[in-house]
């Protein structure tokens, strides 16, 4: 059985998404308070923070372990060894 099965997994997933959400708004209100005209490479590092840990916290806080699911994949896209 997979690690992201369990029950427990979950909760957790979707808890993990949710503290990746609140460190993209700590993000975003740090990006807020920068002046337009003096951004610095440590504002662009933390703009990039702030995507990825949104992205990421979004993704599993709507899906949780759902994100782990197998789709079906068209024969199309399929490898052809």
């Amino acid at each position: 059985m997979a690690w992201h099965r369990k029950t427990a997994a979950g909760p957790i997933l979707r808890s993990t998404g949710a503290v990746l959400l609140g460190l993209a708004s700590l993000a975003a209100r740090h990006l807020f308070r920068v002046p337009i005209a003096a951004p610095g490479a440590i504002d662009a590092g933390i703009a990039a923070l702030l995507f990825v840990s949104a992205s990421a916290g979004s993704a599993l806080t709507a899906l949780g372990p759902h994100l782990f699911d197998r789709v079906a994949v068209s024969p199309r896209w399929q490898r052809r060894c």
